[in-house]
């Protein structure tokens, strides 16, 4: 809306003068939104460019409220998105969402205002089997199991006042030598480089380390991690 100013001029004449642009503001100078206002229009934008959509996934992290409510991410490789599944939706699906299922779900996007948070409302689910990423874990946890990883034989049992402590860890992305240091119960600390997986440098120095105190390095017990917290 534009707004108008009259200036006083010579003699008996007014100069009108126009601003365009909303009043109380100058030209060339752009509105700044509110949250509240952004993130509706993210909302309203979504719901209208994408609405109701299918998307398969496997569903993690799920949680049950006392509300009757489920609330959970769909994710695959690459991404996550958060779900919501309410209590009359719930009571109508013949699909019971759990951890680790691959599934199908039929649903709006939308954005939950609250926290700026694009989620998924979930109107259908579909079993699609096991999740790629489950059925992964799955498979790891039998091998392990299957080389006595998880044998409680030949667990041992922590000393309950251990003088040296072994830390096992990557100062690349730990706070954790910071912190244990400055406690003086630290005796070494892996210095691995890296990210994750088994044939990283981190993983393969981290394993060196907990086989040499392991077999006698000086240390009570041996703390693997990358954090302290």
């Amino acid at each position: 809306m534009a707004g108008e100013i009259y200036v006083p001029g010579a003699g008996s004449q007014d100069f009108q003068v126009v601003i365009m642009g909303r009043r109380g503001h100058f030209p060339g100078v752009p509105d700044a939104l509110t949250v509240t206002r952004l993130v509706r229009r993210m909302k309203n934008l979504l719901e209208i460019e994408l609405g109701d959509v299918w998307v398969e996934g496997e569903i993690s992290n799920l949680r049950r409220q006392a509300s009757g409510h489920c609330y959970f991410s769909l994710k695959d490789e690459g991404a996550q998105l958060s779900c919501v599944l309410f209590r009359g939706t719930a009571a109508r699906v013949k699909t019971r969402p759990e951890d680790g299922m691959q599934v199908r779900l039929f649903g709006e996007v939308s954005v939950y205002e609250a926290r700026g948070q694009v989620q998924l409302i979930v109107k259908q689910v579909e079993d699609a089997g096991m999740g790629d990423l489950q059925a992964k874990f799955e498979a790891l946890k039998r091998k392990l199991d299957g080389e006595g990883v998880f044998d409680a034989g030949k667990k041992k049992a922590l000393p309950a006042f251990p003088r040296t402590v072994g830390l096992v860890t990557s100062p690349k992305y730990s706070d954790a030598p910071r912190a244990v240091g400055a406690a003086g119960a630290l005796s070494g600390a892996c210095a691995g480089q890296g990210g994750g997986g088994g044939d990283c440098p981190c993983y393969q120095g981290a394993w060196r380390a907990g086989e040499v105190w392991a077999a006698g390095g000086g240390c009570d017990c041996c703390r693997a991690g990358r954090g302290i917290a």
